[in-house]
């Protein structure tokens, strides 16, 4: 019937309607809430930033030089020594002379000594034994010498205190006899000249004297304190010539005098 009325509900199941509507519309605030809070960034995630990759740089085909290896430290050089003052060479004196024989007959390619200052010098006579060296000025020592096989044989010996400018003339005389000796060698000492060494067959091993010995005397000149050139002088003379020496023997120590007579040395 179209004019009849609906019933009205009861209040009961209006209130519960009304409820479940309201229910509802909260559900679905809340639901929008919740879904828009998920897709907002967080504070975190707004904070990072991903720095975009930097183009790859093509590397320099020249090679950067690398600077030079640093030097070890050297230890410092030691101080050169202080080179000591040139001595003053500057003053000279001129000497000159002739070698001749106790004939009075020049000696041909004599040679000569000249000892200037402490300065040895050694030189040649001409064929009319002459010479003429300028040398240091000061103190001169000077003499002449001749070999005779494996000796030797000296001239007088000439000292002079040569000045700057000076010139000087000196005379050297040699025997004109061959020397002569014993043939032997000897070294000096405080017991006088002991034997080194012996020629065999020679004078001293003739007479009987055996290496070790000291010789004390040599024709009544006691040998010890004399120097090696002295006593040399004393055993050689003229090739032939005659002499005297006491001999103490190694070992036992008694002394002996024995007699012997110079001979030429041959050189070996």
């Amino acid at each position: 019937m179209s004019g009849t009325t609906p019933p009205e509900r009861p209040p009961q199941t209006r209130l519960l309607w009304i409820m479940g509507a309201a229910f509802v519309v909260v559900m679905g605030v809340l639901y929008s809430s919740l879904v828009a809070e998920s897709e907002a960034p967080t504070p975190a995630a707004q904070a990072v930033r991903i720095a975009p990759t930097p183009a790859p740089v093509e590397a320099d085909p020249t090679p950067t030089p690398r600077p030079p290896p640093r030097a070890a430290a050297k230890a410092p050089a030691p101080a050169a020594p202080t080179p000591a003052p040139p001595v003053d060479e500057g003053e000279t004196a001129v000497v000159r002379g002739h070698v001749r024989d106790d004939s009075g007959n020049p000696r041909r390619r004599g040679v000569v000594f000249l000892i200037a200052n402490g300065r040895r010098t050694k030189l040649q006579a001409d064929e009319d034994g002459y010479f003429e060296r300028e040398v240091a000025a000061g103190t001169l020592h000077a003499y002449a010498l001749r070999r005779d096989g494996a000796l030797s044989r000296r001239s007088n010996e000439v000292a002079l205190q040569t000045v700057d400018g000076g010139e000087y003339d000196v005379e050297f005389v040699l025997p004109t006899e061959i020397t002569g000796g014993l043939g032997m060698a000897v070294a000096t000492g405080p017991n006088g000249a002991r034997i080194l060494s012996m020629v065999p067959g020679g004078q001293a091993e003739y007479i009987g004297l055996r290496k070790g010995d000291f010789l004390v005397e040599v024709d009544g000149t006691d040998l010890p304190g004399l120097s090696r050139i002295e006593i040399t002088s004393l055993l050689r003379g003229p090739e032939g010539s005659t002499g005297t020496l006491v001999v103490k023997r190694a070992g036992t120590g008694t002394e002996e005098e024995l007699t012997f007579e110079r001979e030429f040395v041959d050189k070996e």
